[in-house]
């Protein structure tokens, strides 16, 4: 199935052989609950020009086998070792750590996997305050000579914007002074 995703967006780029081509994603990461507690995330590559799913890197915190097994075995004991030690390979925990580390870790794996698929991501559409950006800059995952560039969103901008206006009109109606006009203010 994926592959006939790539195919499609190398397609859309004008591009149908093998090599690696740059394309410009946006990457987002979510969680099973809406808390910083979540135990089960997944982190997603989107190409921006098709708005097909490129890659996507399942975050897990927690196994139910292993706990089953250290509430039956106790989980420092050898019976629980020799049986992880038989689990460990197909053990579906590959995260350890906060929200945000897991958040980064899974945009690494994703961006250093990307030459697998075909594709390099150069730039990266997100929000002003995504720390993915800064992190795969000082990673340089595609060497030396390739920089990732950075594209703010549309719609983060909008927001901002937004915000600053709603801000003014609380600080102008603190003031006294309407929108509508029917209030002239005055200077204090």
């Amino acid at each position: 199935m994926f592959s006939v995703v790539h195919s499609k967006v190398k397609s859309a780029y004008d591009v149908n052989d093998s090599l690696n081509i740059d394309i410009s994603v946006t990457y987002v990461a979510t969680w099973l609950t809406c808390q910083y507690k979540s135990l089960l995330g997944i982190g997603i590559v989107v190409d921006v020009l098709t708005g097909y799913l490129v890659a996507f890197e399942i975050m897990c915190k927690v196994c139910r086998f292993c706990s089953n097994a250290a509430d039956e075995l106790g989980k420092d004991s050898a019976k629980f070792n020799i049986w992880y030690e038989g689990h460990r390979n197909e053990c579906i925990i590959n995260r350890t750590g906060s929200f945000g580390s897991m958040e980064l870790k899974a945009a690494e794996v994703l961006w250093k996997c990307s030459t697998l698929l075909g594709f390099s991501y150069t730039a990266v559409l997100s929000d002003g305050d995504s720390k993915i950006y800064q992190h795969l800059s000082e990673l340089k995952v595609y060497g030396d000579n390739v920089k990732i560039s950075k594209e703010k969103c549309v719609n983060h901008v909008s927001k901002r914007l937004e915000t600053a206006l709603q801000n003014s009109v609380k600080e102008w109606r603190a003031r006294g002074m309407t929108l509508g006009g029917k209030k002239t203010w005055k200077p204090e």
